[in-house]
Formats: structure tokens, C-alpha cells, sequence
């Protein structure tokens, strides 16, 4: 059911057009069951709130006084903190993947002073610290997480359904702490957070202070029952128990984790009670209940998960149908039955009016038509009664008529007349038809008189002989335009009926689709979207006489030692916020969209697992069929060979998609282009792109890719260029993937390039840096000299059908150039350390569905002769 937006980053424009069905021009996102539910997909806001934040928080009482310490009881649900309540050390740690949303705290006291708290008597059952700490030595911290889903609204809100932490004291009564609430956007810089316990409640707003949305002002109310040991009743209220502001700076993750670990040992937290930062979507050790299984987001309504409340009911659905089915029926009768009724009418008017012109021409009588007198009656019957039989037959009363009438208008007239249906006219019938067509109004009155006609002859005829053709005109007139408008709304009721027809039609399929893939445990036949042809069936456009421009072209550097001068290195950590320590002296990646400065991509080839590291999305703690180590030596078919080429190949991290229980992780797929690529398991794709490549000939998609790179370019030419010059004109695009059989996730065209579509965050979450060339003859020791070259990466992990990549190699298979070799997965270079990676990376969003245009910031250096740059050239690439 949705339309895949392959390779041209431009799609990220947001169309001014509905050009889909019905549901999709909805302009409530919450009724159209296509519309993403994602959070950042619903409000932008989300994109930037996410990320690592310090600062500083100051807590006051209700009177707006600085905040004592306050005595603490353990058997209480309510945190009196017995500790300093201004400068508390504020960590916050916010990651939003897809519906999900992790908001992990951490709240880092001063002891409490000596003089007076800590020589007060604590009342009964109270204390003046918590354990293993002692009042006026040592500090503590404070940590949770509040884990949130998207609603069925699709407003950008999150419905908090759990928080886990607080004390960091596991063993408590799980329902005493049972809180829920909301975290909803406001107005474009604010959130709103509201969490509710049975015991307090805490209202707070983050709002961004800048322009560049890096730094946080913020407040809060903490309401409290008035008995700490008792829940919220009408007898024991909550009310105001103090205030609190806070500041806080958006940082990467080193320094988060360098400052947490920095602000327990300063606070002198016991080692016993210091807690570890937690990773983005992680879930703290220490919780109270547990973390979060699906179960708990299926309870919480998450709407990846659920169905939505505001989807139509199937039932209502085919009422609805039903209703449209019958309502197109009946219109369509009523036409039918009322231009029917027209042409009956018509035709009667007409033959009542030949009829009454033809008697005038040959009765012996003068005066008006309701005047006839019974004898002038008599006398034209016996005359019609040719034989004299005493009754008109039909072909008497034919040949009487003549031609003027038309065959379906006689049978109609003459059927009116033989009212005993005898197929005879006696007279009684005659005279009674007559007295019919002498009663019409535009008839009675008609005059017959004798007209002189110029023959010499005396001729029977109406005063105003041309009155019956005149109205036999309108009459036809009228006719034609009835059968004109029946025809419309016929054809109207028709396009109602099938447009219901295929609204159903489409319905249940997408139902189905969408049901199918979240079943578990089910076996299902899967057809493939790829063509069957092997590379010897196929017939090309290409000739193999035709010469490769490009072969060859690979300029050779060999590999060095790390610490001699190489440039910055990759695949590199991309977790937002991640810097490396290399100094590129001004040199940065190239921000735009590779397409807009004229390259195209040359190659397209793919690693096991993943060269680069982002938290939460494919790092060490993926899964996959093979686990998150190196897999065993992995076989891989041979081409167009029954037999088998065994390859060692050093798998990467995996993401964390996988799961034995649903059979789109474990259903096998039948390969027919790919070799050794395995349902489940986690790659990394790579599309070099170069401006120096045969764009848009036969000859643009090169293996080796270094062919493609520097087809173009000669060696004298790239001796010339400088790193800034390299960084721009090369680039690599970077996506994983878990491979599933599962035909929903087919996207058709791969070698283009990656995946852009912002309704599920494909190539939205971008990290862009410079590094190197990758593989598995690098590492932390042996570096490329390939460098520098831009790297734009997918931060964010996404599912993929088996057929997408089975597609992918039969296109491959279709270059003029050999891509055999890129048929199956490399090895992954083990991780970049911080030492050889770039401090340049550039951590930006798209906004594909805020701004039609991507956020680009343009650098501007100067490289004279005498500029730092050129030396460091000779280094690098």
C-alpha cells in the first residue's frame, strides 16, 4: 500500500498534491491508516529534542525559597531527597526510534550540609541519607526512564506507559510506582510532559532557548499526597511541593558520558551506588519493573502494534459498500424506469398525432376533430374495412397509414386500439380510440376543412396541417435529450459501482497486507517480484564489442600504516553526537545531495553486518541467524556453476530487528541472482558515486568501483585537486538492512541508489563525515589511502524484502560492465577507533516533511599556495 521513493533525494519535498485515494487525502492524519505513525514523522520537534543533554537543576519549595534537604523513608513511594536541592548535576538522554520514545534522566546531588540537616534527629522511620551513603559525605544519583509510544492521534504526542528507575532500588512494590502520562509537543520549540503516580505528579516543559535548538530552559511542578506513606485520596490530596528550572547544553555522547561519570566522583557517590549512562533505547539494570516487552507496548497502544481506533470497521465498512451498491442500483433503475416512461409517452403523442393527420385527410366531414359526428365515423371505418369484414386487421389499418408512421410506433398505436387483443380493430375500438385523439389539447380544437392544393382536387387536412409535425419535432427533441441524459447517469451510476468495487478491493488488500506481515508462526507461500532470467537467458542492448570506457581506470595507492599521515578513516561510530579526534583542518563533507553537484552513483555492493556502529540501531547488541559475531565460513554459489566457492568473510554488528519467532526472519528465500545472502541477517549497503564517473552512459556502473571513481580522471588531473576538492566530487551513500522474506518490504530499484522516504525515517537521520575506503584489508592498524571522501550514512536500521536485493543482482546483471563480484556480501573493516576518524561529522535530520528543501550549510576555505592544505594533500588521498 505505499508508493517507495528510490534514489532522488528531491522526493523529500513535500507535494502540494493528493494524487492517492481517499483515505490519503485526508487532512487528518488520525483517519488516513497510511499516514506514518511515527513520532518524527508527525512533528519535526522530535528531531531535535533527540540527543544527549548537561545541565544544571535548581529545586524550590511552593513559596519559591531554595529547597532544603528533606528526611527520606524507604517504605515511602515518595523521593524526599535528603540532599543539596540547588546545581543538581541534570543528564538527559533522549532517542525517538520510530513509535517508540526513550527519555533516560539522571539527577546527580551534593551531599547534604553538615551544619544544620545532617546533625537533625530524623523523625521515626525517617533517615538523613540513602544507603550505602552517610548524610554530609557523600552524594547520590538519581536515574530513570520514561518510555513512551506514539498514540493513534499521529499528532507528534507520546503517551508514557511506564517509568523505571527512580531510586535506582530494585525490590519495591512494582504498583506502588506505577506511573503514566504524556509528553506532547507544543507550539514547535516546547514539549509537555506530565507523569502521574497514585502517590505525586510532575509537570514539566522543555523549551529550546536558541535558535539553533542546542540548548534547553526548562521548569517544573512536583505535586505530592500530603501523607508520603498514603495514596491519593479525597482525604489525602495531593498539592504544590516545590518548583524547579533547569538549563541544559546538547553535547555528543563522549562528553555525556565523560561528565556523568566526572559529576558521581566529584559528588562523592558511593561506588556501590553509581549507575552507568545508558545508550539510546536501552533499558537501565537497575529498574523496579522490568524493561519493557512488546507485550507492555501492545498494552500501551503502541500504533505499530494495535489498530486504531479511528480505522473504519470492517463491518461499518461493507455496510457502507453495501449501501453505495444499492443506492447505484436504484438510481440506476430510476433512470431506466423513467426515460422508459418518456419514450412510451412520445410515442403516443406521436401516433395519436400521425393517426389524427391522416383520418383529417380522408373523413367526409368538416369542423373541429372533437366534433366528428358518429356517421363520419362509421363512413371512415367501412372505409379503413378494405375487405368488409367489419373489423380493421392490421395490414388494413397499415395500408391505411402508410409510411409515415414507423414500424415500433404502429405496433405501439395498434396495440392501444385492439383493446381485447383479438389482433382485429371493431368499431367500438375505433370510436374509442378516436374519442382519445379527439380529446388531446392540441388536437380537439383542430379544424378539418377542404384545402385546395393546386392539383385541381379538393384534399382533406388540418387548418394548421403542419401543427403535428411540429410537435412529432419537439417531441423527438425531447426524446433524444432523455436518452442523452439517461446514457450520463447510467455511465455515472457504472463508474460508482466499480470505484465502490475497487475501494473494497483495495481495502482488503491492504488489510490483509498489513496483517500478514505482523504474523507470527505461520507458513506462507511468498512469490518473488524478480524475474527469473539467469544471466545467460537474457538478451541485452549491449553488445560485448563495445568498449568499457571505464576499465581499468583504478588508480592504484597501496595501503600504509595508520600513523603515517593517512587521511580520516571509515566505517566510523555515527551515533548522533559522535565526534572523532582527527583534525581535518577545515575540511568538510560534502552536504548536498550528490545528485545536485553532478555525481551519480558508479557502483553498488554490500557488506556482512555493518562497517559503522550507531547506538541502538546496529551496534553489539544486534541479533541475527548468525548472532552478532563472526559467522562461520559462509558458502556462496558460484555463477551459473552447481557447485560451491567457499569465502571467509568477517561479518560486522547486526541490527536489532531480528526475531526467531516471526517467520519473516526465518522463512528461506529462493535466491536466484544474489549468492550466499541469508533471510535474517543484517548488511550494510554501499553505493559509491563520483563526478568523474560515466554518468548516464553504458558505462556507469563499474566493478571494481575504484574503476567507476576515476573514470573520468587520470592521474596528472587527481594530482592536482586538493582534499576539499576530493571530499566534494566523492561520496559514498551508506544504508543497512535486515533482510526479511516478506514481499511488503520490495523496493524495485536499488542500484539507483538508496531508499528516501520520509514517512518511515528511510535516509532522514543522516550522518555526514569524511572518511575513506572500506573492507576487510583495513582495520585499526593498516588504513586506506583512499581518502578524504564524503560519507552520507543512515543512522537508522530498516527491514528489506529478500526480492529487493534478488532484484538488485538482476540488474547487476544487466551492465554493460561484469558485476559478478559484487553479487555477494564483503566483509566488514572492523571500527574505526576515534584516532583515525574525522572531528567533522555533520549530525542533521532531514526535514523532507517540514521543508521543501533540505538544510544545507555551505563552507567557504581559501587554498592559496602557501595554505596548510596542500600539504597535507601528499598525505592523503
Amino acid at each position: 500500500g505505499t508508493t517507495w521513493t528510490i534514489m532522488d533525494e528531491d522526493s523529500n519535498k513535500k507535494s502540494s498534491k493528493c494524487s492517492k485515494n481517499m483515505y490519503e487525502c485526508s487532512s487528518d492524519p488520525k483517519h488516513n491508516p497510511r499516514a506514518s505513525p511515527n513520532l518524527k514523522a508527525n512533528d519535526d520537534i522530535w528531531y531535535d529534542m533527540e540527543g544527549y543533554w548537561v545541565g544544571t537543576m535548581n529545586v524550590y519549595d511552593k513559596n519559591g525559597d531554595a529547597q532544603d534537604p528533606m528526611f527520606y523513608s524507604e517504605d515511602a513511594p515518595v523521593n524526599q531527597m535528603p540532599y543539596t536541592q540547588q546545581t543538581i548535576k541534570f543528564f538527559m538522554n533522549m532517542s525517538v526510534v520510530e513509535t517508540h520514545l526513550y527519555q533516560h534522566l539522571f539527577l546527580v546531588y551534593d551531599k547534604a550540609p553538615e551544619m544544620p540537616f545532617c546533625n537533625l534527629t530524623a523523625p521515626e522511620g525517617m533517615m538523613n541519607h540513602i544507603s550505602p551513603g552517610v548524610c554530609g559525605v557523600n552524594g547520590f544519583i538519581a536515574s530513570g526512564s520514561n518510555y513512551g509510544v506514539a498514540t493513534h492521534e499521529k499528532d507528534g504526542s507520546s503517551s508514557v506507559f511506564t517509568v523505571t528507575g527512580v531510586l535506582n532500588n530494585a525490590g519495591r512494590n512494582a504498583a506502588d510506582y506505577e506511573q503514566m502520562g504524556t509528553i506532547t509537543p507544543v507550539g514547535g520549540d516546547s514539549i509537555q510532559s506530565e507523569i502521574t503516580s497514585a502517590y505525586y505528579r510532575d509537570s514539566e516543559t522543555y523549551s529550546f532557548s536558541n535558535d539553533a535548538k542546542t540548548t534547553i530552559s526548562g521548569s517544573g511542578q512536583h505535586y505530592q499526597v500530603q501523607n508520603i506513606l498514603r495514596a491519593a485520596s479525597s482525604s489525602n490530596p495531593m498539592e504544590l511541593k516545590e518548583t524547579y528550572n533547569f538549563q541544559l547544553d546538547q553535547t555528543n555522547m563522549q562528553n555525556f558520558v565523560a561528565q556523568l561519570t566526572s559529576a558521581q566522583e566529584a559528588a562523592m557517590v558511593p561506588v556501590a551506588g553509581r549507575v552507568e549512562p545508558i545508550s539510546s533505547g536501552d533499558c537501565l539494570p537497575y529498574v523496579i519493573e522490568g524493561c519493557p516487552e512488546e507485550s507492555d507496548y501492545v498494552a500501551a497502544e503502541d500504533p505499530s502494534l494495535t489498530s486504531s481506533p479511528y480505522d473504519d470497521d470492517s463491518t461499518m465498512k461493507g455496510g457502507y459498500i453495501a449501501m453505495f451498491v444499492i443506492l447505484g442500483v436504484m438510481v440506476l433503475a430510476f433512470v431506466a424506469l423513467f426515460a422508459h416512461w418518456r419514450h412510451v409517452n412520445n410515442q403516443k403523442d406521436r401516433y395519436k398525432h400521425q393517426f389524427a393527420r391522416r383520418i383529417a385527410q380522408t373523413i367526409e366531414f368538416e369542423g373541429a376533430m372533437k366534433d366528428i359526428t358518429p356517421e363520419a365515423l362509421t363512413a371512415e371505418f367501412e372505409r379503413i374495412d378494405e375487405d368488409k369484414s367489419g373489423s380493421i386487421s392490421k395490414p388494413e389499418l397499415k395500408a391505411f397509414i402508410g409510411d409515415r408512421m414507423s414500424d415500433s410506433d404502429f405496433e405501439a398505436m395498434f396495440a392501444a386500439i385492439d383493446l381485447d387483443h383479438n389482433g382485429t380493430v371493431d368499431f367500438e375500438e375505433f370510436c374509442a380510440f378516436m374519442t382519445h385523439v379527439g380529446a388531446m389539447p392540441d388536437i380537439k380544437d383542430e379544424k378539418i376543412v377542404d384545402v385546395d392544393e393546386g392539383d385541381g382536387e379538393e384534399h382533406k387536412a388540418h387548418l394548421n396541417p403542419a401543427f403535428d409535425d411540429k410537435v412529432a419535432a419537439a417531441h423527438t427533441k425531447t426524446e433524444n435529450q432523455f436518452k442523452i441524459l439517461s446514457v450520463v447517469l447510467f455511465l455515472c451510476t457504472l463508474g460508482l459501482l466499480a470505484a465502490t468495487i475497487t475501494l473494497a478491493v483495495k481495502d482488503d488488500d491492504d488489510n490483509n497486507s498489513s496483517q500478514t506481515s505482523g504474523l507470527v508462526g505461520t507458513e506462507s507461500v511468498v512469490y518473488s517480484n524478480v524475474p527469473d532470467n539467469t544471466p545467460f537467458d537474457i538478451e541485452t542492448v549491449f553488445e560485448r564489442e563495445v568498449v568499457n570506457v571505464c576499465d581499468k581506470k583504478k588508480l592504484e595507492f597501496p595501503n600504509t600504516d595508520c600513523i603515517h599521515g593517512v587521511g580520516p578513516q571509515a566505517g566510523a561510530n555515527v551515533t548522533n553526537g559522535y565526534q572523532g579526534d582527527l583534525d581535518m583542518m577545515g575540511v568538510t563533507p560534502q552536504e548536498a545531495n550528490y545528485w545536485q553537484v553532478a555525481m551519480c552513483p558508479v557502483n553498488v555492493h554490500w557488506h556482512l553486518g555493518t562497517e559503522h556502529y550507531s547506538v541502538g540501531e546496529y551496534d553489539e547488541f544486534g541479533d541475527g541467524p548468525n548472532g552478532n559475531a563472526d559467522p562461520p565460513t559462509r558458502k556462496l554459489q558460484a555463477t551459473g556453476e552447481g557447485d560451491f566457492q567457499e569465502f571467509n568473510v568477517r561479518g560486522g554488528f547486526r541490527c536489532h530487528h531480528y526475531n526467531v519467532q516471526d517467520t519473516k526472519f526465518t522463512t528461506e528465500y529462493d535466491w536466484k541472482h544474489c549468492k550466499g545472502m541469508e533471510v535474517g541477517e543484517t548488511y550494510e549497503v554501499h553505493w559509491p558515486h563520483s563526478a568523474a564517473g560515466a554518468c548516464g552512459t553504458v558505462n556507469q556502473y563499474q566493478t571494481p568501483f575504484y574503476d567507476g571513481v576515476f573514470c573520468g580522471l587520470d592521474l596528472p588531473s587527481f594530482s592536482g585537486l586538493l582534499p576539499q576538492q576530493i571530499a566534494s566530487a566523492v561520496g559514498v551513500q551508506g544504508q543497512i538492512f535486515t533482510v526479511v522474506n516478506d514481499e511488503s518490504y520490495f523496493y524495485p530499484d536499488l542500484i539507483r541508489g538508496w531508499v528516501v522516504n520520509p514517512e518511515v525515517g528511510m535516509a532522514q537521520d543522516v550522518a555526514k563525515y569524511t572518511g575513506s575506503t572500506t573492507g576487510t584489508s583495513r582495520d585499526n592498524n593498516i588504513c586506506s589511502p583512499y581518502s578524504p571522501i564524503t560519507w552520507h550514512v543512515d543512522r537508522k536500521c530498516h527491514m528489506i524484502s529478500a526480492s529487493s536485493f534478488d532484484k538488485l543482482c538482476y540488474d547487476m546483471k544487466q551492465q554493460l560492465d561484469d558485476m559478478t563480484d559484487d553479487l555477494h556480501a564483503h566483509g566488514s573493516r572492523e571500527l574505526v577507533n576515534s584516532t583515525w576518524a574525522a572531528n567533522n561529522f555533520i549530525h542533521r535530520e532531514r526535514r523532507g516533511l517540514r521543508s521543501s528543501h533540505d538544510d544545507h550549510h555551505h563552507h567557504h576555505h581559501s587554498h592559496d599556495g602557501h595554505d596548510d592544505h596542500d600539504h597535507h594533500h601528499h598525505q592523503w588521498f
